[in-house]
């Protein structure tokens, strides 16, 4: 199979792991994202951040420890012939382990690991595994990931951050962002049971510092304790989503 070897990314998460400097890692990334085709930018963004699917999706590999384990210690056996694993095919075969159902699903996940892994050197096994728990530990949020998008493209941050708060896809915002610049992002409007992603409220050493920030002026309101949700209705149905985009609406059958 063509395309940017995993190989490639591995190498980048080990990079971004090795520096603590945030420029240097926007910098790194935006880098990397250049030297991509259209089609692997998304791909190579979920993998870097350890989120194969975008907050909206209730989509889960539903693989545990036991299981990698037992995977990584068959596929630590000989392997004649390797072949070089790339981002796309790591991708694609995540997406398929998650999409396995029914009877001999099980079966079907861990053959599929098991080839995967046993295509891998120790480095690509451990960004690997470390994908497939979301633990990556490489220092890279999603605010630096937006940030590298922007710069690699020569997006408006503020664009860039607008298009991932009305769609909750990370992954999409860098498509569009690729494939259609500005036009692209623009295009991504709030849509009926699609959550916005909400504001969250960034921190200061103190009430002085805060209002600095925002140029000598704030207004300040309450905090309620309590959930913060969303509620799409259009006519009988509703939905209701949680602050994680997380679809809620079973659980307050009172709303």
């Amino acid at each position: 199979m063509t395309g940017t070897s995993f190989k490639l990314l591995v190498m980048l998460c080990k990079a971004l792991e090795s520096t603590t400097k945030r420029k240097e890692k926007t910098a790194l990334i935006s880098s990397f994202l250049k030297t991509l085709s259209r089609d692997e930018v998304k791909p190579a963004i979920l993998l870097i951040i350890g989120a194969i699917f975008p907050e909206t999706s209730d989509s889960t590999l539903d693989v545990g420890w036991r299981t990698l384990k037992r995977v990584i210690g068959r596929s630590g056996q000989t392997t004649l012939f390797r072949h070089k694993l790339t981002i796309t095919e790591v991708y694609d075969t995540l997406q398929e382990i998650a999409n396995a159902s029914g009877e001999g699903s099980r079966k079907h996940k861990e053959q599929l690991l098991e080839r995967m892994f046993a295509q891998t050197e120790p480095d690509e096994s451990e960004i690997l595994a470390r994908i497939i728990f979301g633990e990556m530990r490489i220092g890279v949020n999603e605010g630096m990931m937006l940030e590298g998008i922007a710069e690699s493209t020569g997006m408006d941050p503020a664009l860039v951050r607008r298009a991932l708060m009305m769609t909750g896809d990370i992954g999409r915002v860098a498509e569009e962002a690729v494939q259609r610049g500005e036009a692209g992002l623009m295009s991504l409007e709030a849509t009926l049971f699609v959550p916005l992603k909400p504001m969250l409220a960034n921190t200061a050493d103190s009430p002085e510092d805060a209002i600095c920030d925002y140029g000598g002026e704030a207004a300040f309101e309450y905090k309620y304790d309590g959930a913060r949700i969303q509620i799409h209705r259009k006519g009988d149905e509703v939905r209701v989503f949680s602050r994680r985009l997380s679809d809620v609406t079973e659980s307050i059958p009172d709303i």
